[in-house]
Formats: C-alpha cells, structure tokens, sequence
C-alpha cells in the first residue's frame, strides 16, 4: 500500500440553512493566492442542526507544503496591524503540541476580500509547521525565506 499523503493545511467553514454555498466557496476562495484557489477541491458534509435545521460543512485540504506556506504568508500579509498584534499575543493560543497552527477568519469579511481574524461565523484554517514559532514576524520571515528559496516550513 503507497503512503499516505500528509495534509499540510486544513481549510472549513459551514453553511448554515440562510446562506448559500456558493457564496460561503468564494469566500474560502478569495483568502487563497492565486493558482491555489483554482485546484482546491471540497468535500462536502451534511449535517443538521440543533433543531433539525441543515448545515453543511466544506472541508478541503492542502497536501503541498509550498501551496500551504504560500497561503499562510498571504494571510499573515493581509491582517490588519490590530489583527496581527491580538493574534501574535495570543499565539501560544493558536499552537498546540504537534505544531498545528489554527486560525479562524472572519468569513463575510473573507467573502468581500479582506482577511481579518474572526470569532463567530468563521472560515477555519490549519496549517502544520515544522516548528513552534516565539512570535508572527518569526513565523513570517521564516515563511518569506522559505517561499523564495522554493523550501518548506
């Protein structure tokens, strides 16, 4: 049996009944670079609610390590600077055990091409790093160096 590919990033977000999918897709979308968002594929997860109302969850992951990294610079680039402070302030929040990195974004704000961090109706994204960083501007040169000598995190 062939190994298994390793997912190097995570991409979720649910739709609740009042929205539409294809709406909740293009804002997933717009958070990703270009070349990126026109390969990634969902899956696609139904469920009900608490009260019998239908959600559906998009799941997608991100096996290439270099798309991944690309991905989570662009992120880091996009925050505001009071995003980027409350976040590199909570990092220890945001990192667990196995060096998974989670981040949550606000998904209207994704839908209309701003990256922001989110707390309520939310696009989860995961990305696993070699490495726990002390702080966001390690994370992003070390992710700046990376990209441009075409290696991984």
């Amino acid at each position: 049996m062939p190994p298994r590919c390793r997912s190097y990033a995570n991409v979720s977000a649910f739709v609740h009944a009042s929205e539409d999918e294809a709406r909740v897709k293009a804002a997933i979308l717009r958070i990703l670079p270009a070349g990126i968002a026109e390969r990634l594929e969902f899956i696609c997860i139904r469920m009900d609610g608490h009260h019998g109302n239908p959600i559906l969850e998009l799941k997608s992951s991100i096996a290439e390590k270099e798309d991944a990294d690309k991905i989570l610079l662009k992120i880091l680039y996009e925050l505001s600077s009071l995003d980027e402070t409350l976040l590199d302030g909570e990092l220890p929040n945001h990192l667990d055990e196995r060096n998974w990195f989670f981040l949550r974004l606000d998904k209207q704000q994704a839908f209309q091409g701003h990256i922001s961090v989110g707390y309520n109706d939310i696009i989860s994204i995961a990305f696993r790093l070699n490495s726990k960083p002390e702080s966001l501007r390690e994370l992003r040169n070390t992710l700046e160096n990376v990209v441009g000598n075409g290696e991984s995190v």
